[in-house]
């Protein structure tokens, strides 16, 4: 349909290709058109040129219509004889009618942008995907790679019977053409007969061919139906990933980029005979690729909202009818249940459950809600989502079991969400992986794909993206050079001389701070889209949340969202990814373990701030710099131990102490009831007594296992890995119920993401009215 109008639509046709999809296809059957930039100082003499000469020109990156394309748009035509001329901003160009005009937009709110009174001279046409286009095309990449042979016969055959078509086309015209041109009595006219007879005749062959064609191609679509599975469900990740952004306007991603995991699913090598246990495996493997890799680009507290809307997309048939309104808020139930709540229940919470009650009448017997001694000890567990009696729980539905927890116990409904997502994606955390950069740079980063990390305050990737690329240099790369240039100073000429230079000689470049100059940001991408880069450039940018960030260099860019972890376990492995074994590993067995246990430090001091106001009075910018900096003290400490020459000195506990209290650490809180705890910590960190395994102090079990008298980094990481990956509160000296108001609000607010989610969501698919073709 889109080609159709663009080919025979009578005005200029404006294009929204988020995907470059009709872009390759002009280029395909326009072999000798020309393409350029809106933002190109020659375009207005590239015009004059091609409306002279009859060329076809496709002007890309269209923000808007400039006036001096209006005239040319409307059709203005001066007549000279029989020389037609148009006006191009203040000349007058001959106009030559075999001249022909595109414009091409990756964004695709520029159509909805364009005022009324240029917006009614052009045909706007629409390539953003819809869920239909994107199921088709995904099952056609899916029989490249499983069955290409059923796809080339596909492709034949449609070649054939539209070859056929136009041959019947071609024959009814002829046949018209002949019985206009007969003269006199046309049964006496013997050609006219005799065509006729070999038209009929090969219009009969033409409808065999046409029948038969169709009687393949449904045995082909049976065949090619065994593989759509898969494919439904690709397309409906990724239209659950595209409404991500009616949450931020940061979580914006690409068709490309999906397509990329896509295929890396299809390459995995799985080692099963069965087509239907192997198509279950890779969509298995899609989903978790999918999440881990769209998490890493959100912000921690909204992986959870992403989970289950990630499980109430793709599997419907965990949620029963009227279980998902009630789970939002969103239904009232007809009647109220005839008896009172069970006494067990707490009386806070006796609405919940008799709400609960109210909307499925049958659990009371089947969940055996008014025995007492059933639930008594369940509603009193520390832990309730992992208590459940094993009468009920078999006849409990995991979503039930979720809302029962909403409904009497919502301190714990953030865990029991967590839990039913985990179990429903089949992982073991919403979490990705630790973030490495060595392995962030090997598998995904390219010379013509910027990085774009999203920041928190005081969260700054640069120091850690510095130290890597010199260690990058000296293994890879000796001639290469890392610059980094913080934006917001008037410094926007220096960043496009240096990403011309950088990409020219294959260095590496950071622009730091976009958010402070978003204006610019536009014209930056469209600078990182232009360039023809050395293969071992690569930009790095950072920019904190912004609402006008550009959705092109957001959909474009390979997205990390750069903030303290999850929990003290994800904590420290991110701290041990950005170290490197040799580093560690310098020195005796002293600093590597004294070292570690200023990353757990490290790790701890950032997780309190999750407790606020509990963990600390307010949010204390605790960054990697101050870890970097309590690392290179043990090491000035460790060197001048050793110097003294008295093994049994070790290292000075009072001036480490002392160094982080009051300039490290400690220098950034300015409460006294902070620094009593920045003071409490460091004295239960930083003794020999922790070091030889006894760190027990009024119950606290810092750190949680005995240190590995080793240098190697590995012998930690394997501790550190038998930790839990949600924390008790008490294992670092809070409260144990420290968590359960942040567990209210954690939930409550995952609960509103979800609901904005379906709003957005519909309100996005109501607008989507376009059509997705493969050309």
């Amino acid at each position: 349909e889109n080609a159709v109008m663009i080919d025979e639509g009578i005005l200029v046709p404006f294009i929204v290709d988020p995907n470059s999809q009709a872009l390759d296809w002009l280029k395909q059957t326009n072999s000798s058109a020309e393409i350029v930039l809106q933002q190109d100082p020659k375009l207005v003499s590239q015009l004059e040129l091609s409306v002279r000469f009859g060329k076809v020109l496709i002007i890309q990156e269209v923000d808007g219509i400039d006036n001096y394309l209006v005239p040319l748009l409307r059709r203005d035509m001066v007549r000279q004889g029989p020389r037609k001329a148009v006006q191009i901003s203040d000349k007058m160009c001959d106009f030559d009618d075999n001249f022909k005009l595109f414009l091409c937009t990756r964004n695709s709110s520029a159509i909805e942008m364009l005022p009324p009174n240029t917006a009614c001279l052009v045909t706007r046409v629409n390539f953003t995907v819809t869920r239909a286009g994107l199921e088709g095309q995904l099952l056609g990449v899916t029989l490249q790679y499983e069955k290409p042979e059923l796809e080339h016969r596909k492709s034949e055959l449609l070649q054939k019977e539209e070859a056929l078509k136009v041959e019947v086309s071609n024959l009814e015209k002829r046949l018209l053409e002949q019985l206009a041109d007969s003269s006199g009595n046309i049964l006496e006219n013997e050609p006219l007969i005799q065509s006729l007879e070999q038209t009929k005749a090969a219009a009969t062959t033409i409808n065999q061919s046409l029948d038969e064609s169709s009687r393949l191609q449904m045995v082909l679509d049976e065949e090619r139906e065994v593989y759509r599975p898969l494919a439904t469900l690709g397309s409906r990740i990724f239209i659950l990933v595209k409404e991500l952004c009616a949450i931020d306007h940061m979580y914006r991603f690409s068709l490309e980029a999906f397509m990329t995991l896509f295929n890396k699913v299809l390459n995995l090598e799985l080692g099963v005979d069965s087509t239907q246990e192997k198509l279950r495996q890779l969509g298995n493997q899609l989903k978790i690729m999918v999440l881990f890799y769209i998490a890493r680009s959100l912000f921690k507290s909204d992986r959870l909202t992403f989970g289950i809307h990630m499980v109430r997309g793709i599997m419907p048939e965990k949620f029963e009818e009227n279980e998902w309104e009630l789970f939002q808020g969103a239904y009232i139930p007809p009647s109220q249940p005839s008896t009172p709540a069970p006494s067990w229940c707490p009386p806070d919470r006796a609405t919940s459950l008799q709400l609960l009650r109210a909307t499925f009448p049958r659990i009371d017997e089947l969940w055996q809600l008014n025995k007492d001694s059933l639930w008594s000890s369940w509603v009193a567990s520390d832990k309730c989502e992992e208590s459940f009696d094993g009468s009920v729980y078999s006849r409990m539905s995991a979503f039930q079991r979720v809302l029962l927890i909403q409904a009497v116990r919502p301190d714990r409904l953030e865990s029991a969400l967590t839990q039913f997502a985990c179990e429903s994606l089949g992982v073991s955390s919403l979490s990705p992986p630790a973030l490495s950069l060595n392995r962030l740079f090997k598998e995904e980063t390219s010379n013509r794909l910027p990085t774009l990390f999203v920041t928190t305050p005081g969260a700054d990737p640069s120091a850690e993206l510095d130290d890597y690329a010199k260690t990058y240099a000296a293994d890879h790369a000796p001639h290469m050079n890392f610059h980094q240039l913080a934006m917001g100073g008037g410094q926007n000429d220096d960043a496009i001389r240096l990403l011309h230079e950088a990409a020219r000689t294959g260095d590496w470049i950071c622009l730091k701070n976009l958010h402070l100059v978003i204006s610019w940001v536009p014209l930056l991408e469209k600078e990182l889209k232009n360039l023809q880069p050395h293969e071992n450039f690569r930009c790095w940018l950072t920019t904190e949340a912004h609402a006008k960030f550009p959705t092109i260099l957001l959909e474009t860019s390979l997205k990390v969202t750069y903030e303290a972890p999850p929990g003290v376990k994800k904590n420290i492995l991110r701290t041990l990814e950005s170290w490197n074994q040799n580093w560690f590993g310098q020195g005796n067995d002293l600093r590597s373990r004294v070292i570690f246990l200023c990353a757990h430090f490290h790790a701890i001091m950032q997780e309190r701030r999750t407790y606020i106001p509990q963990g600390w009075t307010k949010f204390y910018e605790f960054s990697q710099s101050d870890l970097q900096s309590a690392c290179e003290t043990v090491s000035l400490l460790v060197k001048a131990g050793e110097s003294m020459k008295n093994p049994g000195s070790g290292i000075d506990w009072v001036t480490l102490i002392g160094v982080l209290e009051q300039a490290v650490y400690g220098s950034r809180v300015d409460n006294e009831f902070d620094s009593r705890l920045v003071r409490e910590y460091l004295a239960m960190f930083f003794k020999s007594e922790t070091l030889e395994g006894g760190r027990r102090k009024s119950g606290v079990d810092i750190p949680a296992f005995d240190l590995p008298a080793s240098t190697n980094m590995a012998d930690f990481r394997a501790r550190v890995d038998q930790l839990p990956d949600l924390d008790n509160p008490a294992s670092f000296g809070m409260a144990p119920n420290a968590d359960r108001s942040l567990q209210r609000i954690n939930s409550t607010k995952a609960i509103a993401s979800l609901r904005q989610l379906a709003t957005g969501g519909a309100s996005e698919g109501s607008h989507s009215t376009a059509v997705e073709i493969k050309l």
